[in-house]
């Protein structure tokens, strides 16, 4: 999150972006891969614990998800990647501002 957000976040600042505007802006851009990049994770975690059956490996997990979906494998990971991305970039960057601000206010 932080190899993202940081160096955009000073960027912002460089062109002369408000701090607020800074932390908002950072925040949801860094968001979008925070967000995205555990999903298959999840989706494995979720289909397993959703199954009942008991857990042997991760590679054996994995095989059997993929093999027992209609999909895609890429998309059978992804699935709700759209919704995690929505909902916690823009709290990331609502999070981050909202602190710079506060911190602002109380230094």
């Amino acid at each position: 999150f932080f190899a993202v957000y940081a160096p955009l976040y000073h960027q912002l600042l460089e062109n002369g972006t408000s701090v607020f505007l800074a932390s908002l802006l950072a925040g949801v851009v860094a968001g979008v891969p925070a967000a995205a990049l555990p999903t298959p994770f999840d989706v494995v975690k979720t289909r397993v614990q959703a199954s009942g059956s008991p857990f042997r490996n991760g590679l054996e997990c994995l095989q059997s998800i993929l093999s027992s979906t209609e999909e895609a494998p890429v998309a059978a990971l992804s699935a709700g990647a759209g919704a995690r991305i929505a909902r916690l970039a823009p709290q990331l960057g609502i999070t981050l501002s909202l602190y710079s601000a506060l911190e602002t206010n109380f230094k």
